[in-house]
């Protein structure tokens, strides 16, 4: 009978003077899906700061957080903490969440795979891709980078063969599962409640300057810089256009020398990351398309369903699933590494206001039915049945 879950990844936790503990809201919002379970236990990093970061969500009293490493220590250190604690630990667990990619749930899972212990795994990324985009570009890095992404991919279908059952974001995640009898389910990472929508008859959008959006980790793999050069070759083709980048990463500094090297400080803006919530929701509702550029790693970006249920026009590459997200004219779907095609796309929705229109209908309808509600809903109703079958 299982009475006692471990979930264990590696998105930190803060906790206060008074023990309290806080996520932050995304995290939140992706876990409290399994609180049903029962009693849960979050094996997490923690982050050690002067003070909460705001916005974070506090944890309910009920849901206990055990730190398995310092987030801020360096990765053999961090491995060793938390295969300390999950083996201390083990005996008091019936059942193990593991959130993939994490190099803290693949520590975990070696240390308990010996231990007869029932598990099943969530895969939100394609973690081998990640490691091949990397943007860390020392040269031990770059010589062991073959090596370390053909490891994960080895630790990636070791933990899912021996899941119970398996969750996908999206289904290209599912090459990675061998026995293809193995129960699982393919969802969605959508984190907006329906209260959070905004319909294309709500909102009213300036087209001067047209505001096109970025939203998310700042990183090679995510193709920032084709999207710069997109938006350069606009500037000089006499457009009115500005460019929001809301995020950080560390292809930061890169995209700034290009923004000053090519004189456009003035029509580019770098915001910041800003946390889920209203503030980062008014950035969607204000701008006239999203673009996502990723050229690798992606499954069903959430911050394309976001674009879609604030009623913001989706231009988006053909990496993993998000072909399905923006199918039947709910986005433009352009080529990865493909300047020409991203410029061409925002030019269409720039002078087709018909088709722009339609673009914003047509996702807004979608999304109605990812909504947080209706994927926590599917996602307890399969588990329950697999667990109880």
């Amino acid at each position: 009978m299982i009475k006692k879950v471990g979930i264990v990844n590696a998105t930190p936790f803060y906790q206060d003077a008074n023990g309290d503990c806080y996520l932050q809201p995304p995290e939140y919002k992706s876990l409290e899906m399994y609180f049903f379970l029962g009693d849960i236990t979050l094996f997490k990093p923690r982050v050690y700061l002067d003070e909460m970061p705001a916005g974070w969500v506090k944890v309910p009293s009920e849901i206990k957080c055990e730190e398995t490493c310092n987030a801020a220590e360096f990765s053999l250190k961090r491995k060793a903490a938390v295969q300390k604690k999950i083996k201390a630990t083990v005996n008091e667990i019936d059942l193990y969440y593991f959130r993939m990619p994490s190099y803290e749930s693949s520590w975990a899972w070696e240390t308990i795979k010996n231990f007869n212990k029932l598990m099943f795994t969530e895969v939100h990324g394609d973690w081998p891709q990640s490691i091949r985009n990397e943007d860390k570009n020392s040269l031990v890095r770059r010589l062991t980078r073959g090596v370390r992404a053909n490891s994960a991919k080895k630790v990636v279908t070791n933990m899912l063969s021996n899941s119970l059952f398996v969750i996908t974001i999206g289904t290209k995640m599912q090459k990675y599962i061998l026995d293809k009898s193995k129960p699982t389910l393919a969802t969605t990472n959508h984190l907006l409640n329906e209260s959070d929508y905004v319909s294309p008859d709500k909102i009213t959008k300036s087209s001067k300057p047209f505001d096109i959006l970025f939203v998310g980790d700042i990183q090679l793999r995510k193709g920032m810089l084709y999207l710069f050069e997109a938006f350069k070759l606009l500037v000089e083709q006499g457009e009115d256009v500005r460019l929001n980048i809301v995020g950080s990463g560390q292809s930061e500094a890169t995209l700034k020398d290009f923004v000053q090297q090519n004189k456009l400080e003035d029509k580019v803006i770098f915001h910041g990351r800003i946390p889920h919530g209203p503030f980062l929701f008014e950035h969607f509702k204000q701008a006239n398309v999203f673009v996502l550029p990723s050229v690798a790693a992606e499954t069903l970006p959430r911050v394309t369903h976001e674009a879609m249920a604030l009623s913001c026009p989706v231009i988006a590459t053909d990496i993993g699933d998000v072909a399905s997200q923006v199918e039947n004219d709910c986005g433009i779907l352009v080529q990865p590494r493909d300047v020409d095609s991203i410029t061409v796309a925002i030019k269409r929705l720039m002078n087709d206001s018909e088709l722009y229109s339609k673009l914003q209908t047509n996702a807004y309808n979608r999304s109605l039915g990812l909504t947080y509600e209706k994927q926590k809903s599917e996602i307890e109703s399969y588990v329950q049945s697999v667990l109880n079958g």
